[in-house]
């Protein structure tokens, strides 16, 4: 229904069994909670309350949410005690391509994370394929990284092995602050994402899936500590040809942070289309907001890509600092010729924007 249909009185908001998703009840509208964070929900309440439109990033009811992070209880998993060299201790998450286990390497000790990746429908052809894609990106070492250290085969299994980092996604991080974060500390965690990725680019890898459940934080005393996940591994996917020839398959999660140009062929990124997704990043962080506004997404992934425009700044936070909004439209900028030339002048605009700022005030 319109949203000036419905009188104030009607409009409330409950939430979803779980605490996962909020529902406008009146508009028929879910909202994921881990993309509008605590504060963003309270302004949704009084919003409902008083029969206000809808802010973006709202997505019809019934709809799967943009991040899609299960977590499952160690107890009511069936029992899977090792994969090759690894001894598994707990399934941290399972999705379409696989399942996430905290375990560890038997020889050394060392705690790590095992990726276990369904392949029922790929070929020995295609997972050699896919094997020999990952082999390049093992061992690329930076602290704004998570290493990815092993890929194997055990059995009818193909997994990888990552650095154990224990920490939270970003995702999750926002979902538990009760206010929009302040500008410096929004600002210092994309100049750690933009670090990592400056080293993938400089050894010419790209990432293609920057969102907020592919970075993790974790607490080094007072100061987050940022790492950008599994880098390039959903690319070597897609190339691969591991979860068949639609790309969607991986990247439907993905859709609100990807650059325009992607909609031909999502695996297809390039320097501009990863600092288009750290754009996305900078202003979920700055108003707790995607880039993209969802139900048409959700629908229809590449005529999004085409159509949707990104939801502007100064539509969403119109009091945000003139020099930071700038930024913002730079690395959001629909003709990727537009945007930063790399993750070092996108970096130097933001410690530029975030002194202006600091200095007025």
């Amino acid at each position: 229904p319109d949203v000036a249909d419905v009188r104030p009185a009607e409009a409330s908001v409950s939430r979803a069994e779980g605490g996962e998703a909020l529902t406008l009840e009146s508009f028929g509208f879910d909202v994921p909670a881990d993309v509008i964070g605590a504060a963003a929900e309270q302004r949704l309440r009084e919003d409902a309350a008083h029969g206000r439109p809808l802010p973006p990033g709202v997505m019809p009811a019934g709809a799967a949410p943009v991040f899609s992070f299960e977590d499952f209880e160690p107890d009511s998993l069936p029992p899977r005690p090792s994969l090759g060299d690894y001894d598994l201790h707990s399934e941290v998450r399972r999705g379409g391509v696989g399942a996430l286990w905290k375990a560890r390497h038997v020889a050394s000790d060392r705690a790590v994370v095992v990726r276990i990746f369904e392949t029922a429908h790929a070929n020995r052809e295609i997972t050699d394929r896919f094997l020999g894609a990952v082999d390049e990106l093992l061992g690329i070492e930076h602290r704004r990284l998570v290493p990815m250290e092993v890929a194997g085969r055990d059995g009818d299994s193909i997994f990888i092995a990552s650095e154990g980092f224990e920490a939270r996604t970003l995702a999750r991080y926002l979902r538990v602050q009760t206010e929009v974060l302040a500008l410096d500390r929004a600002v210092d965690f994309v100049l750690q994402i933009l670090a990592g990725l400056s080293f993938m680019h400089s050894r010419g890898l790209v990432h293609g899936d920057l969102r907020p459940e592919n970075i993790l934080i974790a607490q080094d005393g007072d100061v987050p500590d940022l790492r950008i996940t599994e880098p390039g591994l959903t690319l070597a996917m897609v190339r691969g040809g591991l979860f068949g020839r639609d790309p969607w398959t991986l990247y439907s999660g993905a859709v609100a942070w990807m650059a325009p140009e992607l909609a031909d062929d999502p695996s297809a990124v390039t320097v501009a289309s990863d600092l288009f997704m750290v754009g996305g990043l900078l202003q979920l962080l700055l108003s707790e907001v995607p880039p993209r506004a969802l139900p048409e997404i959700i629908e229809n992934p590449a005529t999004s890509l085409r159509l949707v425009p990104t939801t502007p700044m100064t539509w969403i936070a119109p009091n945000s600092p003139v020099d930071m909004v700038a930024v913002l439209d730079k690395a959001l900028a629909p003709d990727p010729s537009q945007r930063f030339a790399s993750a070092a002048e996108m970096s130097e605009a933001l410690d530029r924007a975030l002194m202006r700022a600091q200095a007025t005030g």
